[in-house]
């Protein structure tokens, strides 16, 4: 019995000693790999990556230009020399109303689409936005007006979260921003059902979505 534990610490040791010599050696072991769940080191290294493809979140920067030159889509943030710009959602909207008094419904083969925009005055000045004109919306090629929906400024649910107008002044659509403020609100055109692509222009910049 002490001659069998004697022989099962030397063939031990010398296992050892041929393993250690492998490592410092630069020898890689051709044994198949271990399970991922057992692997903690690959698991931290994995937890410093990327988030599940359902929690990414937006890659804001990746597409940041300071000149402001340059295509953005959902998400994406663009910087000009005035304005940190972002389009922060957009959906679809065959009927639009406020649940009482005022409703809007898109022509027969049409919807709304609807287009969220978040915008700061990252300049030294008081900054003015002509909603209309500052802004201006092709859909597969073609320039298309935006939607008024009159006096009744109404509010859109987008995703589950309500947004007024980007402009609350209906008979002279516009926004002024002081240094350092934002304004968040949508845009709305009224497109064919069968529309492909939409940009968006503003300050140099152009915004895509697809349907």
């Amino acid at each position: 019995m002490r001659y069998s534990v004697r022989k099962a610490g030397i063939l031990l040791a010398a296992i050892l000693a041929v393993s250690l010599y492998g490592c410092s050696s630069g020898q890689t072991a051709s044994t198949d790999p271990a399970p991922a769940a057992s692997d903690s080191a690959s698991a931290s290294s994995n937890n410093t990556q990327e988030p599940a493809s359902g929690d990414q979140e937006p890659e804001a920067a990746s597409n940041e230009s300071q000149s402001g030159s340059g295509t953005y889509t959902i998400g994406d943030v663009c910087t000009t020399d005035r304005f940190q710009v972002k389009l922060t959602d957009g959906g679809y909207k065959d009927r639009i109303e406020d649940g009482q008094y005022y409703y809007y419904e898109a022509s027969s083969g049409n919807t709304f689409l609807i287009l969220v925009f978040d915008i700061e005055n990252i300049s030294n000045d008081a900054q003015t936005i002509q909603t209309v004109s500052d802004f201006s919306i092709y859909v597969d090629g073609y320039q298309v007006e935006q939607t008024s929906f009159g006096y009744s400024n109404l509010a859109v649910t987008i995703n589950g979260t309500s947004y007024n107008p980007l402009s609350s002044d209906i008979i002279n659509p516009q926004v002024i921003l002081q240094p350092g403020r934002k304004a968040l609100g949508y845009l709305a055109v009224e497109i064919p059902n069968t529309w492909s692509k939409c940009e968006v222009e503003f300050d140099g910049a152009t915004f895509v979505c697809t349907s």
